[in-house]
């Protein structure tokens, strides 16, 4: 049984487990398996998205939820294997509750539901006191979010607005923790094939700094290591870690 601590109103849930690890309140097995599965909660005030945008997360109508992942992980380099991990098993976790559903993903880790975005993946690694390396998986998604801020509500979607009204946050949060723990020991190239069946990014606008400058292009999906591959106008084709999607 996946064990998760819920609480009602944190700044952000991956501070909040981050303050759980340098406590000592989390153990970890030989095989890097917590004691505590994570820490989610009910309303965050501040949470952060991907290159630290806020995360629009409605008291009650969200999930936030941070995991804590140590399985087999040597490196801090190691994050970028994890971090495309996490965004199947959270497309994985729905849909293994919501057999209608179709989860894409959009590089480098938004969840995409009728081409909006349902939710997003936040990765985080750090050294514990113990010497080793822990990542935070942080997870937010729109359950039943009906209302966006004006500058979201052409881009976001939520599960109420494609019509699933019956799944409880809780369910979502363990669905999302076991299939975790499924995929946690799967080779690179099976995440990368993976990934890439639910890639949404293909064929989208791009913009990336790079030592030549700030270059634009179409992306063609994602290299063997995780990196997006841009189609430069040019013709030539580059490998980036960071970009920003232009017009999305």
């Amino acid at each position: 049984m996946i064990q998760i601590v819920h609480l009602e109103y944190v700044t952000s849930t991956m501070d909040a487990a981050k303050a759980m690890i340098k406590s000592g309140s989390v153990d970890f097995d030989a095989d890097g398996v917590p004691s505590i599965a994570g820490v989610m909660a009910d309303e965050q005030t501040a949470g952060r998205g991907q290159r630290g945008r806020d995360w629009h997360c409605p008291a009650g109508e969200s999930l936030c939820v941070t995991y804590f992942m140590r399985h087999r992980l040597e490196l801090p380099d190691d994050t970028s294997r994890l971090s495309l991990m996490a965004g199947i098993a959270a497309a994985e976790g729905i849909e293994n509750l919501i057999q209608h559903c179709c989860i894409g993903l959009k590089w480098p880790n938004d969840l995409v539901l009728s081409d909006k975005k349902l939710g997003g993946i936040l990765i985080e690694s750090f050294r514990n006191p113990d010497g080793e390396w822990t990542v935070l998986v942080g997870v937010g998604i729109n359950i039943s979010v009906t209302t966006f801020p004006a500058e979201l509500q052409e881009k976001a979607t939520s599960l109420a607005l494609n019509g699933v009204t019956d799944i409880t946050v809780k369910e979502i949060t363990i669905a999302i923790g076991k299939a975790l723990n499924r995929m946690a020991s799967m080779s690179l190239e099976e995440i990368l094939s993976r990934w890439r069946n639910r890639d949404t990014t293909v064929g989208m606008s791009f913009e990336a700094e790079t030592p030549e400058g700030t270059r634009r292009g179409t992306a063609e999906g994602i290299d063997e290591n995780g990196k997006l591959l841009i189609r430069l106008q040019d013709s030539s084709l580059i490998a980036v870690e960071t970009a920003t999607s232009i017009h999305s």
